[in-house]
């Protein structure tokens, strides 16, 4: 193969089957004008990380890179480009709270593409297999609907769906392309690299030589294997995921800190928070086996104070006004704090005695430090600790200890 190819892409690994006259990381590319074709892959969900301030946003640093990127293709020459664009799969925000499929945010998804190739592509969800000159089909998550773009049709799925188009010098596709044979076939077929002289007959596949069998079983057994490691390494970066979204409370404010100690509660107690309103008052109410549980989440960035408990005592006096019928001793304050939260846990002072003192015998509250909530939950995964056990915990006055 004559043609000097570079691949881009998020790890910049040189151990495909095909084989790359170079493969660069996609943040330390080399000039696109130095090869016959530079290929960018997409494919990875490092590359699409929100910011976690606003959803709608790539982190700056991709954000940066994306630029690069653009500038390069700005700066083309004779030299060829294709696009890989990303399969669908699950985007999170940098702390990990984000965590929608890509099929969901393609407004976003279609921004982030505009970003890097100036124009617009109008990408459509939807599965559906491309079959390449009879000899390989091919998988895709997305589509490019060009009814009114200006762009080249190159491709189409079985479904008569553009998956790959061409605009100048540059194919953009959202084809599942493998780094083996699949990808000579493909380029071949759409001429960005060139045909060899001889194809070779059909009748040659079926003529078996030397140890054949045993080298096709050899790789059979190996990409299946490939393909389970493959889904452990998925699954357990899904679930560091979630483990991040979770450590979250240890640093967060708001409603963002909100809506993780309510899942963490709603997981731990087996109830059902979404039904709560929230109208400016507790941020968290619910029952358990008659007693009733009013909480204030907060994230200061200084130590408890003692207007916090009274904040919480607040709420507790209005509940009792508008439900008179409750008995009061069935009803237990919890002021879940996520205090110094701008500072590493080592360096965090301890929370007052005189505060603690207050939350036992003036307020009858109980305080809820985010990192012994989270260590709470930790311990009821690994079933160290059982609901009824929680209940009892919260039903106390001063400070949760574990």
């Amino acid at each position: 193969m004559k043609e000097k190819i570079q691949l881009i892409n998020y790890y910049g690994r040189n151990n495909y089957e095909f084989k790359f006259n170079e493969i660069t990381k996609i943040n330390a590319f080399r000039s696109f004008n130095e090869f016959d074709l530079n290929i960018i892959d997409l494919r990875h969900a490092g590359l699409f990380i929100l910011d976690d301030y606003n959803s709608d946003k790539l982190i700056s640093d991709i954000s940066s890179m994306y630029e690069n990127i653009n500038t390069a293709i700005t700066n083309l020459k004779e030299s060829k480009l294709m696009i890989i664009l990303p399969n669908n799969f699950k985007i999170f925000s940098k702390s990990g709270y984000e965590n929608k499929e890509l099929k969901y945010r393609l407004k976003f998804f279609n921004d982030v593409i505009y970003n890097i190739i100036n124009s617009y592509l109008n990408i459509k969800y939807e599965c559906s297999i491309t079959e390449i000159d009879k000899q390989i089909e091919i998988h895709s998550d997305f589509y490019m609907d060009m009814s009114k773009g200006a762009e080249t049709i190159v491709l189409k799925s079985k479904g008569n769906n553009p998956v790959m188009i061409k605009k100048d010098n540059i194919y953009i596709t959202t084809l599942d392309v493998s780094f083996n044979e699949n990808l000579e076939i493909l380029l071949r077929k759409i001429g960005l690299i060139e045909k060899e002289n001889l194809d070779e007959p059909d009748w040659i596949k079926d003529f078996k030589f030397f140890d054949d069998d045993k080298q096709k079983e050899k790789i059979l057994n190996s990409e299946s294997l490939i393909k389970k490691e493959e889904e452990k390494i998925k699954n357990a970066r899904e679930i560091l995921q979630i483990n991040s979204r979770y450590k979250s409370i240890l640093y967060t404010q708001g409603e963002k800190l909100v809506d993780v100690v309510k899942d963490i509660i709603s997981e731990m107690l087996d109830i059902d928070l979404s039904g709560f309103i929230d109208k400016k008052k507790e941020d968290i109410r619910f029952e358990y086996n008659n007693d009733v549980f009013i909480g204030e989440i907060k994230g200061i960035a200084d130590n408890v104070k003692s207007k916090n408990l009274s904040q919480l005592d607040n709420h507790f006096t209005a509940f009792v006004d508008e439900n008179p019928n409750i008995d009061e001793e069935k009803i237990f304050k919890l002021l879940i704090i996520n205090s110094q939260r701008e500072l590493p846990l080592d360096k965090r002072d301890s929370i007052d005695n005189k505060q603690i003192a207050q939350a036992e015998k003036k307020y009858k509250s109980l305080i809820i430090e985010t990192k012994t909530l989270l260590k709470l939950f930790e311990d009821y995964k690994n079933q160290k600790i059982n609901r009824e056990e929680i209940i009892e915990k919260l039903k106390t006055y001063g400070i949760l200890k574990l």
